[in-house]
């Protein structure tokens, strides 16, 4: 009897937890109360690779939220699923435009982020001001959404399910080459090593990828054909100088003596962007090298051991050349009084212009001089982005902040014109992923290994008949990984 008693208390009290369990779940899905039918109000662009016309196309269309299905204007995802957090004024809704909640916190210590899962991976996240009001971040936009109705109804439509899958299986070969550099180190004599550079190549064909090669130098291509760029150290009267050679690839390196008799200085170059007409190092001058190089100059690839870089007014136009102004002066501003001192501020030298990878784009990079040239100098990162004259494609068509989410702590990610595959850039890899409907694949294709300190400075993508033409390049080369197609 007494077990009886017992087993039905602790039943009793089971089931109470149970109970009070889905109601505190079931509670926090209606105090938000988000199902039903919003239409875009207002949009903020989250990347620079939207054009700003395309928000008139946004403006006034509808997103459409159920319980377990969504349709974002033509883009529907059934058996989706929702997760709550709450997160902090320092959480990051947009690495690419630094863009934080602090903006959204309205004098809350947190606020409550729903984001929107579909197999595990997260297609968008919103958070309510209202109930009628929200912020939504889809893609490349943050959106202002205004409630229109509490009810949903969707539609099947089997003629965009014939679409997807005619666009799926309708697909083009691709190829990359990708220029790596090894940079020097500092021998145990004090020394440094020269820097060293390759050349990768990758291509594939619905998704199975072909042999991947590697070159020695950088190989890139040009309206003229492929190319290659070496780097060569000449070293007289104790000092040594790093130079650069330019030919076709099938043309024997035909070696110049340097205009200058006999160095009379160091001087140490590193190749920070290779594109088809131009080129940006990072450069030291001078006999006390600790590894910094604090000028940078951008360099046309017909004239590659010039003295002078090109100047601002031939690299940014007038509206450009402003905007560099002001966001170098508004550096310089913030620094503080010691950082200051060691900074060459009074005689600012505006031509100190390179282009460099960041959150993976090709941007401008600008560096205020030291005082002391042994030193490194401050760089400033640039809000813009290299024109067709620099870099014939330089789009990411998902956004650092999803790729961080999917795959967590990686270096660099370089995503094919067609959108098909991503090259994302680990400590001792480069893996390759395949991408569906605007998603990456989490399982890698292939895994590329590479030194841990290698940094990419090219990549350079072709399609269709270019993929054969350009990989013959490669062929006698060593073969990293065996995929034949």
């Amino acid at each position: 009897m007494k077990f009886k008693i017992k087993f039905i208390i602790i039943s009793l009290i089971f089931t109470s937890m149970f109970i009070s369990c889905e109601k505190e779940k079931v509670d926090v899905m209606n105090t938000f109360n988000f199902t039903g039918v919003w239409k875009v109000n207002s949009v903020e662009i989250l990347s620079d690779d939207i054009d700003n016309g395309n928000i008139n196309n946004i403006i006034n269309k509808e997103i459409k939220l159920g319980n377990n299905e969504l349709k974002i204007f033509d883009n529907k995802k059934q058996k989706i699923n929702y997760k709550l957090r709450a997160v902090k004024s320092d959480y990051t809704l947009s690495y690419e435009k630094k863009l934080t909640m602090d903006k959204y916190m309205d004098g809350r210590e947190t606020v409550d982020l729903i984001s929107i899962r579909d197999n595990n991976k997260i297609i968008g996240e919103f958070f309510l001001n209202s109930n009628d009001e929200m912020l939504f971040i889809y893609d490349l936009y943050l959106l202002k959404l205004i409630r229109v109705s509490n009810d949903v109804v969707f539609e099947n439509d089997d003629n965009e399910e014939k679409e997807d899958e005619f666009n799926n299986y309708y697909d083009f070969s691709e190829g990359v080459m990708i220029g790596l550099k090894t940079p020097r180190e500092e021998n145990d004599d004090g020394t440094y090593s020269i820097e060293k550079y390759r050349t990768l190549w990758v291509s594939y064909n619905n998704y199975k990828l072909g042999y991947i090669y590697a070159k020695d130098n950088i190989i890139f291509p040009r309206l003229t054909g492929i190319w290659k760029l070496s780097v060569y150290q000449d070293s007289s009267n104790g000092f040594n100088s790093d130079e650069f050679q330019v030919s076709l690839y099938d043309e024997n390196d035909k070696k110049e003596k340097s205009i200058k008799d006999e160095n009379t200085t160091n001087i140490y170059k590193s190749i920070l962007f290779v594109g088809n007409d131009y080129i940006a190092i990072k450069e030291y001058i001078g006999n006390e090298f600790k590894g910094n190089y604090p000028i940078y100059k951008i360099l046309p690839v017909s004239n590659v051991n010039m003295n002078n870089g090109l100047q601002i007014n031939e690299v940014f136009n007038e509206s450009e050349k402003i905007k560099y102004i002001n966001e170098l002066k508004n550096k310089i501003n913030s620094l503080s009084i010691e950082e200051k001192e060691g900074l060459n501020i009074e005689n600012i030298y505006y031509n100190n212009i390179a282009i460099k990878r960041e959150l993976g784009k090709w941007r401008f990079v600008s560096k205020i001089l030291p005082k002391n040239m042994n030193e490194e100098g401050e760089e400033v990162n640039l809000d813009i982005l290299p024109d067709k004259r620099f870099i014939n494609y330089n789009l990411m068509y998902i956004s650092w902040k999803d790729l961080k989410n999917e795959l967590g702590i990686f270096k660099d990610v370089f995503i094919s014109p067609l959108y098909k595959i991503a090259l994302i850039q680990f400590n001792e890899y480069i893996s390759i992923y395949k991408i569906e409907d605007g998603n990456i694949i989490t399982e890698p294709l292939e895994m590329i290994p590479i030194n841990e300190n290698e940094e990419i400075v090219m990549a350079e993508w072709c399609s269709g008949k270019y993929v054969e033409q350009w990989e013959k390049v490669f062929i006698d080369g060593e073969v990293i990984l065996d995929n034949n197609y």
